[in-house]
């Protein structure tokens, strides 16, 4: 009986391990859980859009700034790419559509954003390069700024700083003259890898987007019968929505 028993007992354990190996779990990427193969899939095609959108955006920050640019120019590109997965992971977290939505769309206003920069950075390029240095510092010019001491010696010494600020004002807008054409250049070099990431990620979020609405739809049947159904779509976001 006892041989009998601890056989049982083995085969009971043997099936339960069957069992557990059977189990799928459910499809993960960066700590996300997925319904299937195909969400993750969309989402990691994503996921490799945004990395690079931002990987591009840093450099073409940095490359700016080297290149006597003012932060400004690209800030925007900068701070875009990092909310933009932000909003993306919240969206694929949640499955909510609002997130996915706003993920696509705004990729694809971060595109037209870049087209507007890039057009606002070649009119400021053609602008220097039209202007000449004296043109530009004649503000500073000492002849027109001249000193207000009351002794010779003061007057000496506010007519030497005047020339140094000119001096300074004629050397930066050579700089910047200098690096304009490689500034350009390399927003030239970035626009297509920037524009493809862009398009690519919004294309792949609006496929995900629609997978999430079909996915919250649910139908109920007509109160009158007759095999009426009426579809409605439950909110994501609000708990008390799903019956």
């Amino acid at each position: 009986m006892a041989q009998t028993a601890m056989a049982i007992d083995q085969y009971s354990d043997g099936d339960e391990e069957e069992e557990i190996g059977l189990v799928q779990r459910p499809p993960a990427l960066l700590g996300l859980r997925f319904r299937d193969d195909e969400d993750r899939e969309v989402v990691r095609r994503v996921s490799f859009a945004s990395i690079s959108l931002v990987v591009l955006s840093v450099f073409l920050f940095l490359l700016n700034i080297h290149h006597k640019g003012h932060p400004s120019e690209a800030l925007g590109h900068l701070i875009m790419s990092l909310i933009l997965p932000l909003v993306g992971y919240m969206g694929v977290k949640r499955e909510s559509p609002r997130f996915i939505w706003a993920f696509h769309l705004g990729n694809v206003q971060f595109a037209i954003l870049h087209a507007a920069v890039a057009c606002l950075l070649l009119s400021m390029v053609l602008r220097i390069e039209a202007t000449s240095s004296v043109e530009v510092c004649q503000r500073f010019d000492p002849h027109i700024m001249r000193g207000v001491g009351e002794s010779a010696a003061q007057m000496r010494a506010d007519s030497a700083a005047l020339h140094q600020i000119y001096n300074a004002c004629l050397e930066e807008v050579r700089e910047k003259k200098a690096h304009a054409p490689w500034k350009l250049f390399w927003w030239g070099i970035m626009t297509t890898p920037l524009w493809a990431c862009m398009i690519y990620a919004a294309y792949q979020a609006h496929e995900y987007y629609f997978r999430l609405r079909i996915r919250g739809l649910m139908a109920r049947t007509g109160e009158a019968g007759g095999g009426t159904a009426t579809i409605v779509e439950r909110d994501p976001l609000r708990s008390d929505a799903i019956e």
